[in-house]
């Protein structure tokens, strides 16, 4: 016996062959379009995702330091602008959903954008 795998998108008639030299005539197979079967009930709700917000905090005094208290929820992106308007990095270290520690080379002052 041999199983054939048939694409019904690709072809709707089958034609089955038998083996080389058996006496048995070759037989021909409909294939019909998949159906599916009835929908099944709805699944429960899922947890609240983030809220998909932003938050602008701005470090007034220079400081090598910043502290902030987001209250997003999440780990949000983090983009930080000085006060002459350079983008800065440091290193951040997320103490919990809603806050953070970020930790610059220098102290300065500036913004931090949060999203």
């Amino acid at each position: 016996m041999t199983d054939v795998i048939v694409n019904p998108i690709a072809t709707s008639t089958v034609i089955v062959s038998p083996p080389v030299g058996s006496t048995s005539s070759s037989t021909t197979v409909s294939v019909g379009a998949a159906t599916t079967g009835p929908q099944g009930p709805q699944g429960p709700t899922g947890p609240q995702g983030p809220s998909g917000g932003f938050f602008t905090f701005t470090q007034a005094s220079p400081a090598s330091t910043w502290t902030i208290t987001h209250n997003l929820g999440y780990q949000p992106n983090i983009s930080v602008v000085d006060s002459g308007g350079s983008q800065v990095e440091g290193e951040t270290v997320w103490s919990s959903p809603n806050s953070l520690t970020i930790t610059f080379s220098g102290a300065f002052s500036g913004v931090a954008y949060l999203s």
